[in-house]
């Protein structure tokens, strides 16, 4: 059984041994900072199906042929919508062209964060702009791999354990499966981003929960990292905050309420099992200028041939430039190294899922900042 071959730290929480489990003895449950785990509440008939499903143990091989380009979309519409670029939603609308099913993150009424599917172009808004909580994959694996038995196209985009998730449960490659995954800082708690939601209607609307969240606002800009977080409320109370200075945000970049495995991810790398990688291609403004107006530039790599043709296929209705897989990360250290947990990683996170954020920013303002600490070092 999984539970005897992945520890609760090194689990990533991608959800396919559940998939797997054919006799459902396998369900998840959350774990006190509400972290999806693994559990056993049936008899287990000893077939291993969750194991071979597991990305952590499967035996797959990363595309090893990856090419880096900084692109953006040219409508300024679905552009500005998006996080970055907008190079996830013209992938997507060329599936759902197609006839196909694209999958990714959305927020529910409560701005909880699951996986859901969209078959709609109408449909596409809610799995644009960045979750800065793990997402519950609930059924999205089974679902997916009844869609491409029937032959029909789906897009699936997520962090790379969920990508990778994903293809160890399909068995591989499927030629009608598009895999996009992210360039990911980490995954946090969901429990700490739903306590952060409920403190910030009592700090900005008495209690009443935003009608829209959005976590990379472009009001303010995209270049040297301007964007940032706005809640929106009924009474049309706006809270906005650019992301260095939002509590959640400055928790979430310091390591202090992510996933135990983001401290040492098997998914890092230049060469993935995705199709594409996405992101934001942080440090354009000083790599390739004419690349950056400040409404935000994606960061693509290409490994395979098949998302080579997804490329082709949307080519004239982007801005791309190539560049150097060293470029690629300079300024986006994610593409290669996890993040290093702040040493009281504990102790924030139990002050976040408590919902004790006044108490988690007094400690965060006693630590210097990012800034400061460079200073230091470069004055010492």
């Amino acid at each position: 059984m999984i539970r005897d071959h992945v520890s609760d730290i090194a689990c990533t929480g991608c959800g396919a041994c559940v998939s797997a489990c054919g006799v459902g003895a396998l369900t998840f449950s959350v774990d006190s900072y509400g972290f999806a785990t693994p559990v056993l509440t049936g008899d287990c008939i000893g077939c291993g199906a969750c194991l071979k499903a597991c990305p952590l143990l499967a035996d797959w091989k990363a595309h090893t042929k990856t090419r880096a380009y900084a692109a953006y979309t040219n409508d300024d519409a679905v552009r500005q919508a998006s996080s970055s670029g907008g190079i996830f939603s013209l992938l997507a609308y060329r599936v759902l062209a197609a006839g196909g099913a694209v999958y990714g993150a959305a927020y529910d009424e409560s701005f909880a964060v699951h996986h859901v599917g969209v078959e709609e172009p109408t449909e596409l808004a809610q799995l644009r702009g960045a979750k800065y909580a793990q997402s519950f994959m609930d059924d999205t694996f089974a679902v997916i791999q009844k869609k491409l038995a029937s032959g029909q196209p789906v897009l699936f985009s997520g962090t790379p354990c969920q990508v990778a998730g994903l293809r160890a449960f399909l068995g591989g490659d499927d030629e009608h499966l598009l895999l996009a995954d992210t360039v990911c800082h980490s995954v946090p708690s969901p429990l700490a981003w739903q306590q952060y939601v409920t403190y910030r209607a009592k700090k900005d609307a008495t209690g009443i929960l935003p009608t829209a969240v959005t976590m990379r606002s472009k009001h303010t800009g995209w270049s040297s990292y301007h964007y940032s977080c706005r809640f929106t409320y009924p009474d049309g109370t706006v809270y906005s905050a650019l992301g260095s200075d939002d509590l959640f945000m400055r928790l979430f970049t310091r390591g202090c309420i992510s996933r135990p495995s983001c401290a040492e991810c098997r998914f890092k790398g230049y060469d993935r099992v995705s199709d594409v990688t996405l992101g934001d291609f942080w440090g354009i403004w000083e790599l390739c200028p004419d690349m950056d107006d400040d409404r935000g530039t994606s960061l693509l790599l290409v490994h395979t041939e098949k998302g080579k043709q997804y490329l082709q296929s949307i080519r004239e209705r982007i801005t791309l430039k190539e560049m150097s897989l060293e470029d690629a990360s300079k300024f986006n250290p994610a593409i290669l190294r996890s993040i290093v947990p702040d040493q009281n990683r504990e102790q924030y996170l139990a002050k976040a899922c408590s919902a004790d954020y006044d108490g988690a920013a007094k400690a965060l303002d006693k630590k210097p900042s990012l800034l400061t600490r460079l200073k230091r070092k470069l004055t010492s």
